[in-house]
C-alpha cells in the first residue's frame, strides 16, 4: 500500500480517536501542532532511549559538550546537527564526520527529516526520527527507564551498571581520565528482614539509596548490584575524592536509625573501593573484582568500615 493510500484511511483515524476517548472519557483530538519531534535509539547503546528535539539546534557527536552524546567510537566528536528552519521543519546536517551520516541507507550532507526516518551516525548508532504526542513520548520514556532502573529503589540496575562501567573504563583509558568504583553493602541486612519483615527491608533499601544519592554529585552513577549491594561509579575527580566520599557515606549512616513502619532500624554500611590506577586493573571486570574483594574484607572486619 502506498503512502498516499495510507493517508486516506479514515477508519484508522476514527479508531485512533476512539481509543484516546476511551482512555480519557472526553472528546480529545490529537492535532498536528501537538506533535513534537524526537530521536529514539533503535540500534546500538541504550536502545529505547528517547531525546526530545526541543531546541532550535541540537548537536550530536562524541563531544561531552554536545546535546546528544554518542558512545560509538566510529562517530566523530562533532558529527551532526539537527536545525529547525524558518518553516519549523527539522533539517539534519552532517558536520564533515569521518564515517558519515546516513538516512534510510543513503549518505547525506543535508536533508529534511520525515517521520519514521532511520538515521545512522558512524557505522553502528541508529536512531529513528519520530513525531509523537506527549502520551506516546512519555510511554517511550517509561519503557526505557524500566529497562535500566531497579523497580524497587530507582537506582540503575545491574545490566546498566555493567554497560556503563565498560564505556567509562574505555573512555578513561583512552583519555587518561580518573575512574573510581565503590561497592557498598548494608551490614546484617538479613537480620533486618528476619526481625522486621521484608516490607521493612524494602523500605530500608529505598531509604539507603535516597541517602547515598544525597552524598553524591549529579554525575556520579548509583546502581543496585544485587540484593543489598550497591555500586557507585565516579569519573573526573581529584586524588582522594572517592575515599572522602566513601567515608562521608559511611559516617552518614553510622549511629543513625531509620524510621520504618513504626520501627527504628539501626543500619551501617561496609564499603570496598577500587580506582583504575590500582595495580593489576586492566579491565572493568578487574575493577569490580578489586572493589568486591575489598568489600568482603570490610564486612569480615566487623563491618561499618572502608577497605581501599
Amino acid at each position: 500500500m502506498s503512502k498516499t493510500d495510507e493517508k486516506r484511511r479514515p477508519d484508522d483515524e476514527d479508531t485512533e480517536d476512539l481509543e484516546v476517548n476511551e482512555i480519557f472519557g472526553e472528546n480529545i483530538q490529537i492535532r498536528p501542532g501537538q506533535l513534537k519531534c524526537y530521536l529514539i535509539i533503535v540500534y546500538g547503546d541504550n536502545v529505547g532511549k528517547i531525546y526530545h528535539l526541543d531546541k532550535k539546534t541540537t548537536t550530536i557527536g562524541r563531544s561531552d559538550e554536545f546535546d546528544i552524546q554518542l558512545e560509538d567510537p566510529s562517530c566523530s566528536r562533532e558529527h551532526s546537527i539537527i536545525e529547525f528552519n524558518d518553516d519549523n521543519k527539522p533539517v539534519l546536517k552532517d558536520l564533515n564526520s569521518t564515517n558519515g551520516t546516513f538516512v534510510n541507507g543513503s549518505k547525506i550532507t543535508k536533508i529534511d527529516l520525515e517521520d519514521g526516518d532511520k538515521i545512522m551516525f558512524g557505522v553502528s548508532s541508529v536512531f529513528k526520527f519520530a513525531r509523537q504526542d506527549a502520551l506516546e513520548a512519555e510511554f517511550q520514556m517509561n519503557l526505557y527507564e524500566s529497562s535500566v532502573n531497579d523497580p524497587l529503589t530507582g537506582a540503575f540496575n545491574k545490566k546498566y551498571f555493567i554497560d556503563i562501567l565498560n564505556k567509562e573504563f574505555s573512555y578513561s583509558v583512552r583519555h587518561k581520565n580518573s575512574l573510581g568504583l565503590l561497592m557498598l553493602d548494608i551490614d546484617l541486612f538479613k537480620r533486618i528482614n528476619d526481625t522486621y519483615g521484608h516490607i521493612v527491608g524494602d523500605i530500608v533499601l529505598q531509604e539507603v539509596v535516597n541517602r547515598i544519592k544525597n552524598n553524591l554529585r549529579n554525575e556520579d552513577i548509583l546502581c543496585r548490584y544485587g540484593g543489598d549491594e550497591f555500586a557507585v561509579i565516579f569519573r573526573d575527580f581529584k586524588p582522594g575524592f572517592v575515599k572522602i566520599t566513601a567515608e562521608r557515606i559511611r559516617l552518614f549512616f553510622d549511629g543513625r536509625s531509620l524510621n520504618c513502619k513504626n520501627h527504628k532500624v539501626n543500619i551501617s554500611v561496609s564499603i570496598g573501593m577500587a580506582t583504575i590506577d590500582n595495580k593489576n586493573i586492566a579491565t572493568p571486570e578487574d575493577m569490580i573484582k578489586r572493589a568486591d574483594a575489598n568489600l568482603y574484607k570490610a564486612k569480615h572486619s566487623g563491618g561499618n568500615c572502608i577497605v581501599i
